[in-house]
């Protein structure tokens, strides 16, 4: 990724751990299959750990920058769950 802030970066490998629980947390509770449970399972929560644990290791990251990178991704994560709110409230078109 082209970025050069390394909250940023951080921000969309937590991104994909947050979008990983979107679709476990469902199927665990409920005890059935979810849409993106194989894909989560699979790739984003590989992906985004395998992200921060070189962060951490290459000294890039802390404690606090991977809290902050997790607001972020929570932050983007939330948008368009937001944005299907206002969508099915009428307000947005």
């Amino acid at each position: 990724i082209f970025v050069r802030s390394n909250r940023l970066r951080l921000s969309i490998a937590s991104l994909f751990l947050i979008n990983a629980l979107v679709h476990l947390v469902p199927s665990i509770t409920l005890g059935q299959y979810s849409p993106g449970m194989v894909s989560a399972a699979t790739l984003y929560i590989p992906f985004g750990v395998t992200l921060h644990l070189h962060a951490w290791k290459m000294g890039r990251s802390n404690q606090g920058e991977s809290v902050i990178s997790f607001a972020i991704g929570l932050f983007f994560m939330s948008v368009p769950f937001a944005y299907q709110a206002l969508r099915l409230l009428h307000l947005i078109r």
